[in-house]
């Protein structure tokens, strides 16, 4: 009876990562899909100065405005949410933007393609050990 009882958990255990490894993927796979990449131009560089929620320490920090015309045409200008102490960009630098085709105003200036070797090795990592369990349910 125990030998069924432990054949069940490894079957429900690998089902459960195998579908977060499907899910993941699919997460992947769309903000790919989402993303466009187009030419752009540092219009101005902000000044902020941001609270550390932790540590309640304050610092400035330089945010980057960018201007841009979508694929499909329409002129953006977006204050990035990523702030540096030094700033990288001078106003009139030529970047490349990446944005969300469903919303242009989520933009950046590094695309999801730069994180995409880890993402898809963690999904597939989350596979193979489910796929371990269901093996393990079939012994």
């Amino acid at each position: 009876m125990k030998k069924n009882a432990d054949r069940g958990f490894y079957w429900l255990v690998g089902a459960i990562l195998l579908l977060i490894a499907g899910f993941a993927t699919y997460m992947i796979a769309r903000d790919l899909t989402s993303q466009a990449s187009v030419p752009g131009q540092v219009m101005d560089v902000v000044e902020r100065t941001v609270t550390d929620e932790g540590t309640g320490e304050a610092q400035t920090l330089l945010f980057p405005v960018i201007v841009f015309t979508t694929q499909a045409g329409t002129k953006q200008v977006v204050e990035l949410d990523q702030g540096e102490v030094e700033s990288s960009y001078e106003m009139g630098d030529e970047i490349t933007v990446y944005y969300d085709r469903r919303d242009p105003q989520i933009a950046s200036l590094q695309g999801v393609g730069g994180d995409l070797p880890i993402l898809w090795m963690l999904s597939a990592g989350i596979a193979l050990v489910g796929l371990v369990f269901v093996g393990l349910q079939l012994k």
